[in-house]
């Protein structure tokens, strides 16, 4: 073959220079850039055209790679990767330089570097718990130090060791779940869980993991935060909510018994009898203590014992009698608490207690006022009640209902004396008038009849002045003692004044009533006053009887009717009835 010249090796060269991806130069033993190609030339001098015979000015290795970096103005540093060969060029020794520009990639490279510089401060530096583990086995890949502040392990002691091996999971399910869900969506956020400290201390803990990949393998990054202070925290508010909740509670329940006590009040108020009121507090103590049971008990004068007038709840294990005596509440003065048959201190009057428990709460509230009993409250309580608070709503409710009795017992008897005549004990005049005029009202309003007598007797100024006053006054007790249990009930008797009598009977007619007199004309005659050594004439009665609207259309008219057939029956020679004579507008008619 025969051996090519110079020239034709130069352009074989030229031409494979030219065709290469790279920037190519060919530099003498000078120093001196004898060839560029076109991507050497616009690496080395952009947009200047062509380098030959300028000095190539950096070191050359023909034994590693270099790299050199070209500095212009108002630029980004540009780096270059040398590599070079030695050759004949022209027969002469020359170099064989190829440039790359790296600038790119050692500016990612650079990026990359100080990312990972920043992962690894932000790693080291996180105060939060972070450690990376292999999503499949689980083993510890790296944990920065507040993993070990949360921990207690050290860094050793847990790489290249799995989670489970040293009992970090207080719970091995929670794991599973966790894992579950990494594998399943790539991440857990907000995962709480209990993980075990190395000295045995649980812990609540929040875990955020995401999934990530590192050199072809599945890795988790977690960040574990402790919320021990959070749980302590949250479980101090809840009490702290709980404990308002109560606390609301016990107003709207206090709001709801004052509202009722002072409901009650109002009501009592407006009672016309104490019978009324006995049921009114009967009514408010059944809300007031619901679900409890308990009985009122009112005093009675006559058998000087407690009589049971109401009770409420289920069964109320306390006597419907009982005397003061029998009652700790009555003999001290205020409330007496029992637990049960454990307190040895149990009214009388409690008639059973639970055997099986014995702790059935009993309360026993007297009522008091103006310094006189007038009663108690008796309270039975299911058990665990807070007996201090049905206690004081039981005084509050006492109080109340003790003054109300007082003031009611007042009236009555202020009533009493306003309309009773105080030495017969029969109704007076001004109820006698009230009462007639009520009658009239009801016999037009319902066509029904209506009869009065009047009584008078007889020689009354006798007894006085024969037997004195004293026998007088026990003369007309006695006729109101009798004719008190010879009438009906809807009969009313007064005395009109003096010796005189007055009896109001509805729906009697003249003839029943003429009958009914002359019997107590009769009959009054056997009554004895005074002593029986006591020789005394007999009592005889005259009565005028008359009938509505016969002898009178209104109180006035009827009442003279009765007063005129009254006198002529003393014209008569006394101890005879008369009938009244029919008034002008019946006579005429």
């Amino acid at each position: 073959m025969a051996k090519k010249n110079s020239s034709t090796q130069s352009d074989e060269f030229e031409y494979l220079i030219k065709t290469l991806p790279e920037g190519v130069i060919i530099v003498d033993h000078s120093g001196m850039i004898v060839f560029s190609n076109k991507k050497a030339r616009d690496i080395l001098n952009p947009g200047g055209g062509d380098i030959p015979f300028k000095t190539f000015n950096y070191k050359i290795s023909v034994t590693k790679v270099t790299e050199i970096e070209l500095h212009r103005p108002k630029q980004s540093p540009q780096v270059l990767e040398i590599r070079a060969a030695e050759i004949d060029w022209l027969d002469q020794p020359a170099y064989l330089i190829t440039l790359v520009d790296i600038s790119e990639s050692k500016r990612s490279e650079s990026a990359f570097k100080k990312s990972q510089e920043k992962i690894a401060l932000l790693f080291e530096a996180n105060p939060d718990c972070v450690m990376l583990t292999y999503l499949d086995g689980g083993e510890v890949i790296d944990v920065n130090d507040g993993f070990v502040k949360l921990s207690g392990y050290q860094k050793e002691e847990v790489l290249d060791r799995k989670t489970t091996d040293f009992n970090l999971w207080a719970d091995i399910s929670d794991r599973e779940d966790y894992i579950q869900r990494l594998s399943t969506t790539g991440e857990c956020i907000d995962y709480e869980v209990q993980l075990v400290t190395k000295d045995g201390w649980v812990m609540p803990v929040n875990i955020s993991a995401r999934v990530l990949e590192l050199d072809e393998q599945l890795i988790t990054l977690a960040i574990i935060r402790d919320i021990s202070q959070y749980k302590n925290s949250e479980r101090a508010l809840q009490r702290a909510n709980e404990k308002l909740s109560v606390w609301i509670d016990e107003l709207e329940m206090r709001n709801r018994e004052a509202s009722l006590l002072n409901e009650m009040g109002d009501m009592l108020q407006s009672c016309l009898s104490l019978e009324e009121a006995y049921k009114v507090v009967g009514k408010y103590a059944e809300q007031l203590f619901a679900g409890q049971a308990g009985a009122l008990y009112i005093y009675n004068q006559e058998r000087k014992a407690l009589l049971k007038k109401n009770d409420w709840g289920e069964v109320v294990n306390s006597s419907e009698e009982f005397e003061p005596e029998d009652c700790w509440a009555i003999r001290r003065g205020h409330a007496h608490e029992m637990i049960g048959n454990k307190n040895t201190l149990l009214c009388n009057h409690i008639t059973q207690t639970d055997e099986r428990d014995g702790f059935i709460q009993n309360i026993c509230i007297p009522l008091i006022a103006q310094g006189d009993t007038l009663g108690s409250i008796y309270l039975q309580l299911q058990p665990g009640q807070d007996i201090e608070h049905w206690k004081q709503l039981g005084v509050s409710l006492a109080e109340r209902a003790a003054l109300d009795f007082a003031n009611q017992r007042l009236r009555y008897k202020l009533h009493q004396q306003s309309i009773r005549d105080p030495l017969t004990g029969l109704f007076n005049r001004r109820y006698m008038e009230e009462t007639l005029h009520r009658e009239i009202r009801r016999a037009v309003r319902h066509g029904s009849l209506l009869s009065i007598a009047m009584i008078d007797v007889d020689h009354f100024k006798l007894f006085n002045d024969k037997f004195g006053h004293e026998i007088g006054d026990q003369v007309l007790k006695e006729m109101s003692l009798y004719l008190q249990h010879n009438l009906r009930v809807e009969d009313v008797v007064c005395r009109f004044g003096g010796e005189e009598f007055i009896v109001i009977l509805p729906d009697a007619s003249l003839e029943d009533t003429e009958r009914r007199a002359l019997q107590w004309k009769e009959t009054i005659k056997k009554i004895h006053v005074g002593h029986y050594d006591q020789a005394m004439d007999s009592i005889t009665i005259s009565v005028g009887v008359a009938t509505f609207p016969k002898h009178g259309d209104s109180v006035d008219t009827l009442l003279r009717a009765v007063d005129d057939a009254l006198y002529a029956a003393k014209d008569a020679g006394r101890d005879s009835v008369k009938i009244a004579k029919p008034s002008k507008n019946n006579a005429a008619e």
